[in-house]
């Protein structure tokens, strides 16, 4: 929580000095991208990749780094995971495990078209209860940018397209854009260890509703 709660606050600032503009979320789990993406993003770089998983210049690089100055606060403390988890050598700790919703970036997968997105602190509706960053499963974590399709109280089936960590016993980190950051515990198992589908299953789909609702609102 003490690392969330420096990148939250990293975060706030950075809006406070920018107009009340909020970092970008770049979403693109396929592009390792460049000094200067890194540079107009809360950071950068993917966590499956040997080159980057490691490297903290993505990190250095970013937005929110100059209010922050700790690579550690960037990584959770009980994500042991090495660059060996993506083909390296082991050697080395991968440097992330936060991302960032991508409420504040391009909202594809909310979809967009229906659900709001935020550039700007003031214009969030909730701030208290909609969520900044997140600590994202070791074994699917790619880019700084986490998406959610969201999923409606009474649904059937529930979407996910990125997975949160499950590392606190069954539970994890996130940060809100008042400051505030929590331990939420998920209370189906699939939800921390499910990638890229639907399923109907009632206490995960109770997940997905949850985590819905503090992601954005209907436009």
């Amino acid at each position: 929580m003490n690392n969330t709660k420096q990148l939250a606050l990293g975060w706030i600032l950075y809006a406070g000095d920018n107009d009340d503009r909020t970092p970008g979320v770049y979403d693109n789990g396929m592009d390792p991208g460049t000094l200067a993406l890194w540079s107009t993003n809360w950071c950068g770089g993917l966590m499956n990749t040997v080159q980057l998983s490691t490297n903290a210049l993505p990190l250095t690089s970013g937005q929110i780094y100059p209010y922050v100055k700790n690579v550690k606060s960037y990584r959770c403390p009980a994500d042991n995971t090495t660059d060996q988890y993506v083909g390296g050598a082991g050697n080395a700790l991968r440097v992330r495990s936060y991302s960032a919703s991508q409420t504040f970036g391009s909202g594809n997968h909310l979809p967009s078209s229906q659900y709001r997105t935020y550039n700007k602190l003031g214009s969030i509706q909730n701030s208290s209860e909609t969520w900044v960053l997140i600590d994202e499963a070791e074994n699917f974590i790619n880019d700084a940018a986490f998406g959610v399709k969201m999923t409606k109280p009474g649904s059937y089936l529930g979407n996910i397209v990125d997975t949160p960590s499950g590392r606190h016993g069954s539970a994890a980190g996130m940060t809100f854009a008042d400051g505030h950051s929590i331990i939420h515990k998920w209370r189906s198992p699939l939800t921390s260890k499910t990638h890229d589908t639907s399923i109907h299953d009632d206490v995960f789909v109770a997940d997905m509703v949850w985590l819905s609702s503090v992601s954005s609102v209907a436009n």
